[in-house]
């Protein structure tokens, strides 16, 4: 029962019902499971029979130690179906980050593909110690290794890459993918927004007239015509304070330099995107 992933409380409350007198109690479970799982990987801990398992399957990996203690502190996993897949699909990157999502309390990255039927795919990710720009130039470092890898001679690179506002990420891709377009991801933005502004309007009516007009400046499909949108938005909400607070703040948090070129369509829509504006899909 624990292989197909039954927790020893349901364990426990099926052997009750079959026996109701058993005389186990949940330490017991958990104790048995623990031997069980110490058995299948052979007395090695749970990084150790990874790690070994890794080595064995022949799955592409990098690890980074602690030079003093050897202890591991970064983990980056790419499968050989998706190096494959790679290769004909390699012009968009989404890189999402999950946090405190696993036991370890380590920063996840997933790196996420975007083929050419506007599907993503899997592609590799990344157990990292911590959320600091030296961190994720490591994983972008062996994702650049594996682009090196499928087209050593040509140079490749990822035509865009999206991401939430996390300033040391994109530092670190600019960094190792200096060429390549790092565009914003939308959802974030619109989340924030909604996060700040919603509550200043009297009404859902009223509000998502505000986000409408904001998604208008998005889908500005030139530079002057963005300009001209900008300032009818900003115009038109100085009517009340609240709503002068929640234009300014889109102004200077989402449309200032910078963030309006990996934002707005007259300016990421030079680059291969596929449409794609989200990294979260």
């Amino acid at each position: 029962m624990t292989i197909i992933g039954v927790q020893p409380r349901q364990t426990l409350a099926l052997l009750r019902g079959l026996v109701p007198e058993t005389p186990l109690l949940p330490q017991d479970i958990y104790n048995q499971t623990s031997l069980f799982r110490r058995d299948i990987r052979q007395g090695y801990s749970a990084t150790e029979a990874l790690i070994q398992h890794l080595q064995t399957s022949g799955i592409m990996h990098h690890i980074l130690k602690d030079p003093d203690s050897s202890r591991l502190k970064a983990l980056f996993i790419a499968c050989p179906e998706s190096i494959q897949y790679l290769q004909s699909h390699h012009d968009v990157l989404l890189i999402d980050n999950t946090y405190s999502t696993n036991r370890f309390n380590m920063p996840l990255m997933d790196i996420i593909g975007v083929d050419h039927n506007n599907r993503s795919f899997f592609i590799a990710f990344a157990f990292l110690p911590d959320q600091t720009e030296g961190s994720y130039r490591w994983a972008l470092a062996q994702m650049k290794t594996i682009f090196n890898l499928i087209h050593p001679t040509i140079g490749l690179i990822p035509g865009s890459i999206s991401t939430d506002c996390d300033s040391a990420l994109r530092n670190a891709i600019s960094t190792v993918f200096p060429e390549s377009a790092t565009l914003l991801c939308l959802w974030h933005a619109n989340k924030n927004i909604q996060q700040h502004c919603k509550g200043k309007f009297t009404s859902a009516e009223a509000y998502n007239e505000f986000f409408q007009v904001w998604q208008g400046i998005v889908q500005s499909p030139d530079i002057p015509e963005y300009w001209k949108r900008l300032r009818q938005f900003l115009s038109k909400y100085s009517d009340t304070l609240e709503h002068k607070e929640c234009a300014l703040y889109v102004r200077t948090t989402w449309l200032k330099p910078g963030r309006a070129e990996a934002l707005v369509q007259a300016w990421t829509n030079k680059y291969p995107h596929f449409g794609t504006t989200v990294t979260s899909r």
